[in-house]
């Protein structure tokens, strides 16, 4: 099964500290929070960022998650792309 990834999605690496993490999920909770942005992808968009954050935000889980990768052979280490409401949308 391929996950998701979470740091894409909030478009920082694996290296990014709890404040960038938070940072990162509140600048994007911003954009596309259902009350801001009517779009129906936004809100898809907003529920994967949320997720982001439950995942990340939480020192157990982003440990746990690394690990998944790790495992997988996946590397985080580069600058991800977030997707765009656009790419939602195909």
């Amino acid at each position: 099964m391929v996950e998701q990834n979470w740091y894409a999605v909030l478009g920082i690496t694996s290296s990014a500290t709890a404040s960038e993490i938070k940072t990162a999920f509140r600048k994007l909770a911003h954009i596309y929070h259902p009350d801001k942005n009517n779009n129906p992808v936004s809100f898809e968009q907003f529920k994967q960022i949320k997720k982001a954050y439950e995942i990340l935000g939480n020192v157990d889980s982003k440990r746990l998650y690394d690990k998944s990768i790790q495992l997988e052979g996946k590397s985080t280490s580069s600058l991800p792309t977030i997707q765009t409401v656009h790419d939602l949308s195909l």
